[in-house]
């Protein structure tokens, strides 16, 4: 198991989120014959997908999508939750165990629901029921990274792995390139470096100088959707280095796509710790990183703005 923690996309719409649940409670559970159940449109009993052991014991799940821009509360996920279990009351062959899967995010309130459900259940010989939030389904793609490479639900620790594993040898590739034809200096070795924190940071930091520099001299239509794809998948865990990746590159070229794509990705999903946390690092004149430093002054006006009122 990867030792490298990736926050993966939230799928787009409810048939991929039941794909993705699928194929990770099939490794989950161990039996790859675990199918979809039904089509849209069909009458499912509270069942997305199912499977039966070597014992004959019948697994059924439910996948549950949020936006998670929506107000959806902890409160609509247990009604769903119930709901969905009394529909699989009548699904046949009778359930051995019900699994509720939701991208609302882990909730001890939901688990503690779930447990209550399993021991009333006990008492009848019903089904047992588990809830797995967004947290959950998380780890499991840690677990089993080749689905999330396969089913597109963002950077998995696998590619990132890959990524660190070659980017010290691609790097001084790529610098030997630039530096014959006077493009570049080079890039500190990061074996120089002590510590798993800051050898980690900038392995981060020459994958995004990599990759950016890529972006620049060959035109890769990939290389922008690789950095924010590894921007939005922690971005709290690699602000930093991209910030520190971009200040180089633009030193280089006095232009940088990733200045633009931290931005963005800033704009989006940037929280007041994480410009607190860049501020010290960012030029003091700097025009290729001008909108990641108006994002930083305008996230901390809003908070004193917030703290006046």
């Amino acid at each position: 198991m990867s030792s490298i923690t990736t926050h993966f996309n939230i799928p787009a719409n409810p048939a991929d989120f039941e794909r993705l649940c699928r194929s990770l409670f099939a490794r989950l559970w161990g039996i790859p014959e675990t199918q979809l159940h039904g089509r849209p449109g069909q009458r499912q009993s509270g069942v997305d997908f199912y499977c039966q052991d070597e014992k004959g014991k019948v697994r059924g799940g439910q996948s549950k999508l949020h936006d998670p821009l929506s107000n959806v509360t902890r409160e609509d996920v247990a009604a769903e939750l119930l709901a969905e279990v009394e529909k699989a009351m009548d699904f046949t062959p009778r359930l051995h165990s019900f699994t509720f899967a939701t991208s609302f995010r882990r909730d001890v309130d939901l688990q503690k629901l779930a447990r209550e459900l399993t021991e009333k259940h006990a008492e009848t010989g019903l089904f047992s029921v588990h809830v797995y939030g967004w947290d959950d389904i998380e780890d499991l793609l840690q677990e089993f990274p080749e689905i999330a490479d396969r089913l597109g639900c963002g950077m998995s620790p696998l590619n990132v792995e890959r990524l660190l594993e070659s980017v010290d040898s691609l790097n001084r590739g790529m610098t030997s390139l630039l530096d014959i034809h006077g493009l570049s200096p080079r890039i500190p070795a990061t074996d120089t470096l002590t510590g798993n924190d800051a050898r980690e940071s900038n392995h981060l930091r020459d994958v995004f100088i990599f990759i950016g520099r890529m972006a620049l001299h060959s035109r890769n239509a990939d290389a922008n959707r690789w950095m924010a794809d590894l921007l939005s998948a922690d971005l709290q865990g690699r602000a930093k280095a991209a910030l520190d990746a971009a200040t180089i590159l633009t030193r280089e070229n006095m232009s940088s796509e990733l200045g633009k794509i931290l931005a963005d990705v800033l704009e989006r999903q940037g929280t007041l710790q994480i410009a607190y946390a860049l501020e010290p690092f960012i030029p003091e004149r700097t025009l290729a990183l001008r909108e990641v430093a108006v994002w930083v002054v305008r996230k901390q006006l809003e908070q004193t703005e917030g703290n006046s009122r």
